[in-house]
C-alpha cells in the first residue's frame, strides 16, 4: 500500500491501519485488510495484534520501523513481556509477526487472566483536542486501552466512545472520528496511582524474566520491608497493606481482590513462581508495600538482575541421586 503513515508516538497498530484507510480514501473494512495485508480474515485486533511483519514491509529501512520496534511500541506488549519467561516472549513475538489464530492471547496470559482486555475503545478528550491541533489528525493511544486504566495521567477521566471490539467491529479498524464519545469514566486516586505505572511500564524493554528471577526478587522484598514472621513470608500482613493502599472496593472492581485463602494469587506471588501474574498484580503490590514509591521500572530492573544458581542432585555412593 502506497503511503502507509508513519505512527505517531504511542499510537496503537490498530489506529495506524485506521488512518491508512481515511488517507487512501478506503470505506470497505474488507478492502482495507487487503491492500494492507492481502487478507481479508485479518482480525482488527488493538493489544496484540498478528501480521506485523507485513506492516514493517510497507517502511523503508532508513525510518527505523521494523518489526521490534512496531510490536515495543505500537501495541500492549510491553505490559506483557516483562513477566513472562524468554522462551514465551520467543513465540509471542513471533505470533504476532505473523499468523497467530489466538495464539498470542494464550501465550500472553490475557485469555485466563483476572483481568479482562477492555471491550470497547476509550479516548482522552483533551488528548485529542492535542492531538487535532498538532497533527491535524487523531490516533487511538495505547494507553487509553490498556485493562484498568481509567485516567490520562495529564488530563483526567477517560471517556468511553460507542466502538465495540467485537461482533460488527471484528474485522474493522475504525478511526477515532468515526467514534462518539460518551460518558466519562468515575475515578478515583488510586487509578492515577495505577495509570502512571502503566506509562512507566511502557517505558521498559525487556525480553522475558523468569519465574525463578520473579520468586528471588519477592523473597528478597518481603525480607527487606520486615514482612517476614520468623523466617516465613507474613502473609496476612502483606494482605493488610495492600487492601489499605488500594480499597477492597477498587481491587474488586479490578478483579484482583486477593482472598485471605492459602490458594490467593497474593500469597502465590510471594512463593514459588510456577505461573506468570498479570502486570497489575505486580503494580498493585510494589506500589501498596512502597507506598507507592517504587516504581514496577525499578522492580523490573531488579528482577532481571537476580542471578539464579542451579543446585545439582549429588549422588551418595553407588545409588540413584537423592530427592530433597
Amino acid at each position: 500500500m502506497l503511503g502507509f503513515p508513519i505512527p505517531y508516538p504511542e499510537e496503537l497498530l490498530y489506529s495506524t491501519i485506521a488512518r491508512a484507510g481515511v488517507h487512501d480514501g478506503e470505506t470497505s473494512p474488507k478492502q482495507l485488510l487487503d491492500k494492507v495485508f492481502n487478507n481479508r480474515s485479518v482480525i482488527a485486533t488493538v493489544d496484540l495484534p498478528s501480521h506485523i511483519e507485513r506492516l514493517a514491509s510497507q517502511y523503508r529501512d532508513s525510518l527505523g520501523l521494523d518489526l521490534r520496534v512496531l510490536i515495543s511500541r505500537h501495541t500492549l506488549w510491553p505490559i506483557y513481556s516483562p513477566f513472562l519467561p524468554r522462551e514465551r516472549i520467543r513465540k509471542l513475538n513471533r505470533w504476532m509477526s505473523g499468523t497467530s489464530q489466538g495464539a498470542a492471547h494464550l501465550a500472553s496470559g490475557i485469555a485466563a487472566s483476572r483481568v479482562k482486555a477492555k471491550t470497547n475503545l476509550y479516548v482522552c478528550d483533551e488528548c485529542l483536542k492535542e492531538q487535532k491541533s498538532k497533527h491535524g489528525e487523531c490516533f487511538w493511544n495505547r494507553l487509553w486501552q490498556v485493562p484498568l486504566v481509567k485516567v490520562c495521567p495529564l488530563h483526567g477521566p477517560l471517556y468511553t466512545t460507542n466502538i465495540d471490539l467485537d461482533g460488527e467491529h471484528r474485522h474493522s479498524h475504525i478511526p477515532v472520528e468515526s467514534s462518539r464519545i460518551l460518558e466519562p469514566l468515575k475515578i478515583e486516586s488510586a487509578d492515577r496511582v495505577f495509570a502512571n505505572q502503566v506509562v512507566e511500564l511502557f517505558q521498559v524493554q525487556n525480553e522475558g524474566i523468569s519465574f525463578s528471577q520473579w520468586t528471588e526478587f519477592y523473597r528478597r522484598l518481603a525480607s527487606n520491608l520486615g514482612l517476614l514472621r520468623g523466617r516465613r513470608i507474613d502473609h496476612a500482613k502483606i494482605h493488610e497493606v495492600v487492601l489499605e493502599f488500594w480499597g477492597k472496593l477498587w481491587l474488586a472492581e479490578a478483579g484482583i481482590l486477593p482472598s485471605d485463602t492459602e490458594t490467593s494469587w497474593l500469597r502465590g506471588l510471594f512463593r514459588k513462581h510456577r505461573k506468570s501474574f498479570s502486570f497489575s498484580e505486580h503494580i498493585v503490590v510494589l506500589s501498596a508495600l512502597s507506598n507507592g514509591t517504587f516504581g514496577i521500572r525499578n522492580a523490573i530492573a531488579e528482577a532481571s538482575s537476580m542471578m539464579i544458581s542451579r543446585k545439582k542432585n549429588k549422588r551418595k555412593g553407588t545409588g540413584a541421586s537423592q530427592c530433597q
